[in-house]
């Protein structure tokens, strides 16, 4: 979860999004789950498979463990 800290200081925090240390950052909080609900007052556009999609107010993401294989 991201605390929203105004515009410079969500900029601020880019660089370690890319470098794999935004958790580190004050104000985020990650964890791990399953399943992840997100509602909004609005319906939401989301990105699947880098097409943009055009959702509803809810937005229910799964983690299916072991389903996408990686080779290093």
């Amino acid at each position: 979860m991201v605390e929203d800290r105004g515009v410079f200081e969500n900029m601020v925090r880019i660089p370690s999004l890319f470098l794999g240390r935004l958790h580190r950052q004050n104000g985020i909080k990650a964890s791990r789950v399953r399943e992840l609900t997100i509602r909004s007052r609005e319906p939401m556009l989301f990105h699947a498979d880098g097409e943009a999609v055009q959702g509803t107010d809810t937005l229910i993401a799964r983690v299916h463990p072991g389903a996408l294989r990686l080779r290093a």
